[in-house]
């Protein structure tokens, strides 16, 4: 058997805890390919409420903090892709991706951020 690709074991991730915390899978994926184009690394400094965001899924320490330790209560890491995969699912399950509104409303417009990743 081969080991998985980075961008393969992104992907199961990002299903196995879209489904485990019950929200929806591709929207998961189109989430993370529009914030990140799939980079763990990502990196914006140039956030208009200031502060930089990081990861896969773009979090700012603000928010990552609010929702990490005060709303969920848990210990994740915001530079641990796995750790942003795992709060994101919770925070979109719980309370949808008001967080993510720029992306959420390309989304929705039908922008497919995942087709490119998809094929590698």
């Amino acid at each position: 058997a081969s080991e998985l690709t980075l961008h393969q074991e992104i992907k199961r991730r990002i299903e196995t805890m879209a489904d485990w915390f019950k929200t929806d899978r591709n929207f998961m994926l189109q989430l993370a390919g529009c914030e990140s184009t799939f980079d763990i690394y990502a990196k914006n400094e140039n956030e208009p409420k200031g502060g930089t965001s990081i990861g896969l899924f773009q979090w700012q320490e603000g928010s990552w903090n609010y929702y990490n330790k005060k709303v969920f209560k848990t210990q994740f890491n915001r530079a641990l892709w796995q750790d942003q995969v795992d709060l994101t699912a919770r925070v979109l399950s719980r309370f949808g991706s008001a967080d993510w509104i720029k992306c959420t409303e390309y989304i929705r417009k039908g922008n497919d951020f995942v087709k490119d990743y998809l094929s590698k």
